[in-house]
């Protein structure tokens, strides 16, 4: 240990920070949210559009798309649907991220304190384990996305008119690229709502994934807070 940080990781100033930013960090995107809804979109400028003419949840899904839908293409193929799970990529790998941060201060404040297996590794060898999870990590995201979240025919063709007909962007239109998330599609025989299995699969691997993020965050706090108490 290192007395020069020792205080950063131990009690109270430990409880105290965590406390402290999960609380501030709650009210203040809350209250961004709160402004947002309730506030007339004249008095903000076009930010309130900007926050959410990308989002729209309806009956049949929660449709993500971008503001100029089908005007950026490349070799007469749009970028649309490629870019938005690129963003979603980069926005849930930044749980990877936190997740390896919670990992080092855990090491970091056991180190001495209590035994693993993992007290001899090597750089090196942490370097590696952390690129192979990150691949796959980012991989599984991207692909559960593509498998769940990327336009069909069904999807395209039942796209609500209310979104062309609030944001004036034509989803219908091949040349416009989105993401649904749509766990249930109606059957063409019956006319019911049934489970999509493909979709929903897709949408259990990135919530899977997630998941474990937390689970090793939350591990980690546990871990690090019975070892300097």
């Amino acid at each position: 240990s290192n007395p020069l940080y020792d205080w950063f990781y131990q009690e109270p100033f430990h409880s105290i920070f965590i406390a402290s930013t999960t609380t501030i960090s709650l009210f203040s995107n809350g209250l961004l949210l709160y402004i947002i809804a309730t506030t007339n979109s004249s008095h903000i400028g076009p930010y309130r559009s900007d926050k959410f003419q990308f989002c729209h949840m309806t009956s049949t899904g929660f449709y993500f798309f971008p503001r100029r839908a089908g005007k950026l293409n490349l070799f007469g193929y749009s970028l649309d649907t490629a870019l938005l799970l690129i963003f979603l990529a980069t926005y849930y790998q930044t749980f990877i991220v936190l997740a390896y941060h919670f990992i080092y201060r855990y090491k970091t404040a056991t180190s001495g304190i209590s035994r693993s297996f993992t007290d001899g590794w090597s750089r090196t060898r942490w370097i590696v384990l952390d690129i192979v999870v990150y691949i796959v990590y980012v991989g599984g995201v991207v692909g559960g996305c593509a498998v769940a979240l990327t336009p069909t025919e069904y999807t395209r063709a039942n796209v609500p008119a209310e979104i062309m007909e609030l944001y004036g962007v034509d989803l219908r239109d091949e040349r416009a690229g989105f993401t649904v998330a749509a766990v249930k599609q109606r059957n063409a025989v019956s006319g019911e709502m049934e489970w999509h299995p493909l979709n929903l699969s897709g949408l259990i691997c990135c919530v899977a994934l997630f998941g474990a993020t937390a689970i090793v965050i939350i591990f980690c706090i546990y871990k690090t807070s019975a070892a300097i108490r």
